[in-house]
């Protein structure tokens, strides 16, 4: 214990202590002054930001401010705080009443300090109104529903009225003019200005003792000054960390933060309603799992945590078609405890309030995960087609090897001589020993083509010509390709299900011989290389291994998934079938394909590749490890488009395959079959079409869903429900049935994206929804206002009815 204290207390001495921002390293009296004018007036905020974002405020280079953030972590403690601290933190929270009981309710007793809550609806709907109340009644004291505090109000629309605000104040009998002399307010002239006013706020902060920041409206001045798509990614990142900036401040001072939002009728959304906040989801709580993996419009697939705002991916329109989308912002969130895990035929972790699509009726709906149930029927991508490119693979030098020969030595001793060059001298120069030189030169030893390369420059050209190709068991004649082949595809599927890698070989292991010799003939081609292929001692099975450096690197480069994912469609089919001559197993017993991995991830990468075929596999855990299962008529399609090697199981598919061709099988839509009749019942149309069954025939199938859209179109009737069912035959989506959901801990950062136009994506293979408290507030007969609270971290979704009078908000 005492050596450990002595230790201690000699990095103490070691350690260097800055007293003030100028002593930081890289940070002069010019440089700290537009720190601090730019909000970085201490070291915990410079200890927490980003390199970038302190050397555009403090007009530094991105190197230099490394440096002095570096510095300003050593000042600060930054890290893991035990959870009963927060909890002790948050005890401090408190609430400022709106005026309406049913809205405070609604709110879990108000407006929350250190948080940020928006309101957001249509012109004339009450939002600033509620930004005058909250005014006036943070200043009352805390036993009557405030805080005993000061306001800053940042107006960015001319929407500040003093006005109104002494007429609130007299009909609570407070002092008109000594509640505006508790407000500072700023009109900001552009979105540059706005998140300056807030940069610099701190001071105010704490001079007047604020407790509520109010900004009407957040987005206006963002929407104006960015204008067009090509825009919109700069625009979300501004608005991002403006918004992060807002948060910040709440939490450090213990304020309340109230926002203002615009709205705007966005004809693509594909479900529910289309009025949504300008600015997107940047302050919602809606966010995935960072091991998500999404699906590009180009065939990538990239796991959400990679994905950059310049990528592009699949949507599914209002046609309920594929359409390719682009990203116009990403976003991280740090402080979600838990997540819900949802299964279908594949599984997905979302925060409680992220919002998927599920069949209802005859509608597709907009869901929460919080509120998805077993049984529920999730809408998930249909067939995914790309045309897919084939791609290159990293450049890999091979370490070739030359020996000297005959006349080659003779020649060189006379070089050396005319030279008048003593060895060590030469040797001096190369990256070998006198001693290596010696070998080289009088025992035939191998040297690199480097080394030869640097000795020509001392001794002439002609060196070349000394030496000849060699070859050894580590470096051996082979070709590198160049580009990712049908042939290397395959052999790459199959080395991610049975292949191994060490310093100098890459190695394959099965119990067929006969397919160990088929990759050895796919290797020979691809790399020029003859495997040695044994029969392991004691095992039931071979090996079959291939020594070089040169390959080992290329398979360790490759980002293999990425590469697959966006080849043509026959690469893709190559490499699931390598992928399951490793993993995978045709039962005898029923039509299904079998492959078992202990990591859940790979599975989830080949059941999203399937869908470019049109095969549907589902994944189920399986004691330590997963197996996706490919059954019945999935099963003839990835016969006829996939196949496998070996040829037992070639013989397998095709028995099933026959068996399946001979068989009628009843493809079922999961539309009930009693609401069917019902529609038919409505229009008097023939109930024959939809026959009344039970036990396992509660839906209907395709057959009959196909009979009934054309029996409508037939007779004329303009019916949404049969409308629908021939929109979702002819779609390019599919529906799945929930098999079970779970709540559980989240210790990650999670990630959402907004995606332009139909505001949904592809993530693990379901359909989802884009991504503080948000409120949503309309207009309903006089001066009646509903709010509906639309997201929140920890709140129930509800409405609260409140009137606007000119006294103020009520009930």
């Amino acid at each position: 214990m005492a050596e450990d204290k002595d230790k201690d207390k000699e990095k103490d001495k070691k350690k260097k202590y800055y007293k003030d921002l100028e002593d930081l390293p890289g940070v002069g009296e010019v440089t700290a002054e537009k720190l601090r004018a730019a909000g970085f007036g201490e070291f915990s905020s410079i200890a927490t930001s980003n390199p970038h974002e302190l050397a555009e405020a403090g007009g530094m280079g991105v190197e230099s401010a490394k440096k002095a953030i570096e510095a300003a972590k050593s000042m600060v403690e930054i890290g893991f705080e035990t959870a009963d601290i927060v909890y002790e933190r948050r005890k401090s929270i408190c609430r400022i009443k709106t005026g309406s009981s049913a809205l405070d309710e609604l709110l879990g007793g108000g407006v929350e300090t250190m948080a940020i809550t928006e309101m957001y609806g249509k012109f004339s709907s009450g939002k600033s109104q509620l930004g005058f109340q909250l005014v006036v009644n943070v200043q009352r004291p805390t036993d009557q529903g405030g805080l005993g505090g000061g306001v800053l109000f940042v107006d960015s629309e001319a929407t500040f009225r003093p006005d109104r605000i002494v007429q609130m104040a007299e009909a609570q009998g407070m002092d008109p003019q000594a509640v505006l002399k508790n407000i500072q307010v700023a009109r900001a002239e552009n979105s540059d200005h706005q998140i300056i006013l807030l940069e610099k706020s701190e001071e105010t902060i704490v001079k007047n003792n604020i407790k509520l920041i109010v900004v009407d409206s957040l987005t206006s001045h963002f929407r104006s000054d960015y204008i067009g798509r090509g825009a919109l990614s700069e625009r979300q990142q501004k608005l991002n960390k403006h918004i992060h900036m807002l948060q910040r401040l709440s939490e450090k001072y213990n304020l309340a933060v109230y926002v203002t939002n615009q709205v705007m009728d966005n004809p693509g959304i594909l479900f529910g309603d289309p009025t949504t906040p300008i600015g997107g989801h940047v302050l919602a709580h809606m966010c995935l799992a960072p091991d998500t993996l999404i699906q590009l419009g180009d065939g990538t697939i990239k796991t959400i945590r990679n994905l950059s705002v310049h990528d592009k991916v699949v949507s599914i329109n209002k046609g309920l078609k594929n359409e390719i989308k682009g990203i116009e912002a990403k976003i991280g969130k740090d402080k979600m405890g838990e997540v819900y895990e949802i299964r279908t035929t594949s599984s997905i972790k979302a925060s409680g309030m992220h919002r998927f699509f599920i069949l209802s009726g005859f509608e597709i709906k907009e869901i929460r995960a919080k509120d998805i149930r077993k049984g529920d029927w999730l809408v998930h991508p249909g067939a995914l087609d790309f045309d897919g490119k084939v791609q290159a693979l990293p450049e890999i030098g091979v370490d070739e090897l030359a020996v000297v020969t005959p006349e080659g030595r003779k020649l060189l001793m006379d070089k050396l001589g005319e030279a008048r060059l003593r060895r060590d001298r030469l040797c001096s120069g190369l990256a070998i020993s006198k001693r290596q030189f010696r070998r080289i030169l009088n025992q035939g030893y191998p040297t690199s083509i480097g080394t030869i390369g640097e000795l020509s420059k001392v001794l002439g050209e002609e060196v070349d010509d000394c030496f000849q190709p060699a070859y050894t068991h580590k470096h051996r004649k082979m070709m590198l390709p160049s580009k990712l082949g049908i042939g290397l595809s395959q052999v790459f599927g199959y080395f991610i299900g049975d292949g191994n890698l060490d310093e100098n070989s890459v190695r394959f292991r099965d119990e067929r011989k006969e397919v160990l010799e088929l990759y050895q003939e796919l290797m020979k081609k691809e790399f020029g290389l003859d495997g040695r292929l044994n029969k392991i001692n004691g095992k039931n099975c071979y090996e079959l291994r291939f020594n070089s450096r040169a390959m080992v690197r290329l398979f360790r480069e490759t980002a293999v998934w990425e590469l697959i994912s966006r080849s043509p469609k026959e690469h893709v089919a190559a490499f699931i079938r390598g992928f399951v001559d490793a993993e995978g197993y045709v039962s005898k017993t029923r039509s299904r394909i079998q492959v078992v991995q202990k990591d859940e991830q790979t599975l989830r990468y080949i059941q999203m590749m399937l869908l470019r075929f049109g095969i549907f596999g589902s994944i189920r855990r399986r004691g330590n490890a997963h197996q996706i299962l490919i059954d019945g008529k999935e099963v003839v399609k990835y016969a006829k488009q996939i196949g496998m090697t070996a040829g037992d199981k070639n013989r397998l598919l095709e028995r099933w395959s026959r068996h399946y061709e001979s068989t009628f099988t009843r493809e079922t839509i999961p539309l009930r079959r009693e609401a069917a009749r019902e529609l038919l019942k409505r229009f008097r149309l023939p109930m024959s079409t939809v026959p009344s069954k039970g036990g396992a025939y509660k839906h209907m199938s395709i057959r009959e869903a196909s009979a009934l859209v054309k029996l409508f179109e037939k007779e004329g009737i303009d019916c949404p429900a049969a409308k629908f069912v021939k929109q979702l035959l002819e779609s390019d989506i599919r529906l799945e049935q929930v098999k079970g959901t779970d709540r559980m801990r989240n210790g990650e950062i999670l990630y959402d994206i907004q995606v332009a136009g139909n505001e949904n994506f592809i993530a693990n293979g379901f359909l989802v929804h884009n991504s503080t408290y948000r409120l949503y507030v309309r207009k309903s007969k006089e001066d009646k206002r509903i709010a509906r609270l639309v997201d929140s971290p920890n709140l129930p979704e509800g409405e609260a009815v409140f009137r606007v009078t000119p006294k103020g908000l009520t009930d």
